[in-house]
């Protein structure tokens, strides 16, 4: 069955961008016609257009002549003056869906199957984008929780996206209008007028999604994500350590994330924890964006690798390291503790996202609590020899195969179609 899908994202960089991407070609490869409408600039993938910004209203570029375009900010609440103004520093991005493009002129133009949205909490007005589907079906990929809160895109704990509507959000600073309510009560009625299918990618998003108030009258599907990088290295971990300048007497602790110095990530709690132990033990391998600087690595032996493009190095790197830790307060998923399992890398981690569905005895250590002591407690529990890394790569590989995630979405798109045509 000849299938035409539609992903909309609103970047291709960052976990969520680079997922879709990679989603999108193997769809390709699988034979489905695919295309990705963005608004980031990349080069060198087919069937990729990048849909430039709408144009900003004559009264912001006239008060930005002025410089004075932050009272225009504050005026009609756009997401800069909100993340730069409202939301509380040590969260997530606070998003409201209300201002950007609605790829109307596109949609108009183009006919779909199925729209596939994906992360679109930035420079998107949800709104007018549901409007411009049409009558075409729409899924949505969830990467984060910004389609089922008031605006934050990792609640904390907090759940009041299930309660009273997002009301006195915690994640922001008092204002006299509540923006957090307001706006899930903006989404209310947008949501009333369009059925969506929601795919999460874990056990814990999708309880989240499918109990929420917002979403829970929508149909809800959990898949979970793939590994597209099933790059097998053969070279052996002790002379890949010498060629990268690390220890073979240490334990290698891995931790690698897109933003390094957002606070939900946690490496200012690994530093922390490292800091106050025997650090001649151990030796800190570090790839991502971010600025170390901000953090108190004088007395740390680590490599920073800075943000790692080329798949076989950061395969090599998964390699290199005896564990990974991924401590992220809150996570859809976590591509990164995937992606070391699938090289055979065991995991240190908290129960976030896909890794209470993925991660035992046999694999890794979750920490409940997340806390230095308790981080402490799983480092120097930790031996390599307890884990057999070949065994954790087969598994993983099988786990997160591509093919199964692949069989999934175009079983559902399939299904679509054929209930459109009935």
């Amino acid at each position: 069955m000849s299938i035409k899908i539609l992903h909309i994202a609103s970047s291709l960089s960052g976990g969520a961008g680079i997922a879709c991407l990679r989603f999108h070609q193997a769809l390709i490869e699988r034979g489905v016609e695919s295309v990705v409408l963005t608004h980031s600039y990349v080069e060198g993938f087919q069937n990729v257009y990048r849909v430039f910004e709408k144009r900003k209203s004559f009264l912001y570029r006239v008060m930005r002549k002025l410089r004075m375009n932050f009272i225009y900010d504050y005026l009609f609440l756009t997401d800069i003056y909100v993340e730069q103004k409202v939301r509380k520093f040590d969260y997530e991005a606070f998003a409201l869906t209300r201002q950007g493009s609605d790829f109307k002129d596109f949609l108009n133009s183009n006919k779909f199957d199925v729209i596939n949205l994906h992360w679109i909490a930035s420079k998107v007005n949800l709104d007018g984008l549901l409007r411009a589907t049409g009558n075409t079906e729409v899924i949505w990929t969830l990467h984060d929780m910004n389609a089922f809160t008031g605006g934050c895109t990792a609640s904390v704990g907090c759940n009041l996206y299930k309660t009273s509507g997002c009301e006195n959000c915690p994640q922001l600073h008092y204002t006299l209008e509540d923006i957090a309510k307001r706006n899930f009560e903006r989404k209310k009625k947008i949501f009333s007028k369009k059925a969506i299918t929601i795919i999460s990618s874990s056990q814990q998003l999708y309880e989240n999604s499918k109990t929420s108030i917002l979403l829970r009258s929508m149909t809800h599907k959990l898949i979970p994500l793939a590994n597209f990088n099933l790059i097998k290295v053969k070279s052996k971990r002790d002379i890949l350590k010498v060629d990268f300048g690390l220890s073979n007497s240490k334990v290698i602790v891995g931790f690698g994330a897109t933003g390094l110095n957002r606070e939900n990530k946690g490496l200012r709690l690994l530093v922390n924890t490292l800091n106050s132990m025997d650090n001649s033990k151990f030796q800190l391998v570090i790839f991502g964006h971010g600025d170390l600087s901000k953090f108190d690595m004088q007395n740390i032996d680590y490599k920073y690798f800075e943000y790692v493009k080329d798949l076989n190095q950061i395969a090599i790197l998964y390699t290199i390291m005896d564990v990974f830790v991924s401590i992220s307060n809150q996570e859809a998923f976590g591509q990164t503790f995937m992606e070391a399992l699938c090289l055979g890398t065991p995991i240190i981690g908290t129960p976030t996202g896909a890794i209470p569905d993925f991660i035992n005895a046999t694999n890794g250590i979750i920490i409940n609590d997340r806390t230095e002591e308790n981080l402490k407690n799983a480092i120097l529990r930790f031996k390599t020899d307890d884990f057999d890394r070949d065994t954790i790569a087969q598994k993983a590989r099988t786990d997160f195969s591509p093919q199964s995630m692949i069989d999934s979405y175009i079983s559902l798109y399939e299904d679509i179609k054929k209930k459109n045509n009935t």
